[in-house]
């Protein structure tokens, strides 16, 4: 095999991987993010493959200056169309209509125990996706373009960090092991019960003070976190194995120091 049909070769092989890469996740933002970034590997490889052989033939190739031009052209500018028009596309049909930062605080209890999730490994700053995460901070940060605000519930937190959230049973991922509660499971001698408690702020716009409630969540699965940056207005989320009881007593540390400072008042 020739040096120039083994190059031809590899540059098939390399764009037929590329474009299969686009169906690995089923979702419409993983498809698009996955067709973003094949797009870009194999306009780059256009590109590289298309200069090389220009360099390596010069000569012979004189005459298709034109040619060769626009084979690089072409592919650079229509995976440049595609990336501006699939942002702008997602925006448009995304419940937030474009990015958002929110943040809502946690805490996760095993009877008396506060569980602290496990830090994040290697490079990475964060425990979750670029979407959906925590960065060692008992802090729930939702950083991106939300297509479904259903999907950024405290149960897809959950899954999104390695643990699962379900009405009777909990598993969270703690730095030397994953913590596995069920409903029925003993707690000071007494069988206990999941529980998710939820703080809010009622008043967010009010300079002299926020007013907060808290309530049960019998339907966590329908909940979805309050669209602030700060905590508080921020919510915060208790999640509890526990006897059963109406209210908690936890609370997250950042409604904790802002109570103490008179910004917040309970109701």
């Amino acid at each position: 095999m020739s040096a120039l049909k083994k190059r031809v070769f590899l540059f098939l092989f390399f764009f037929c991987n590329s474009f299969v890469a686009a169906y690995v996740d089923p979702s419409l933002e993983g498809q698009i993010s996955s067709y973003s970034v094949s797009l870009v590997i194999i306009a780059s490889l256009f590109v590289v493959f298309f200069a090389f052989l220009f360099l390596l033939y010069t000569k012979q190739l004189a005459h298709y200056k034109k040619l060769i031009f626009c084979l690089i052209v072409i592919p650079v500018g229509l995976s440049s169309l595609f990336l501006a028009g699939s942002t702008v596309y997602v925006n448009l049909i995304s419940d937030t209509k474009g990015p958002v930062h929110w943040h809502a605080d946690f805490e996760v209890w095993n009877c008396e125990e506060k569980l602290d999730l496990i830090d994040p490994r290697g490079l990475s700053n964060k425990v979750g996706s670029a979407l959906f995460h925590e960065h060692n901070d008992n802090r729930i940060h939702v950083e991106g373009v939300v297509l479904n605000t259903a999907m950024v519930g405290i149960d897809d937190f959950f899954h999104v960090v390695g643990g699962d959230l379900k009405k009777n049973y909990f598993s969270f991922p703690t730095e030397n092991e994953v913590v596995y509660v069920d409903d029925g499971n003993m707690c000071n001698g007494r069988p206990g019960k999941v529980q998710i408690f939820l703080y809010r702020i009622i008043n967010p716009n009010k300079k002299s003070g926020f007013i907060y409630s808290q309530e049960k969540l019998e339907k966590f699965e329908d909940y979805t976190s309050s669209p602030y940056s700060l905590v508080p207005p921020g919510d915060c989320i208790i999640v509890e194995f526990s006897e059963e009881r109406d209210k908690t007593d936890h609370l997250c540390e950042s409604y904790r120091v802002a109570k103490e400072r008179g910004e917040l008042i309970g109701r």
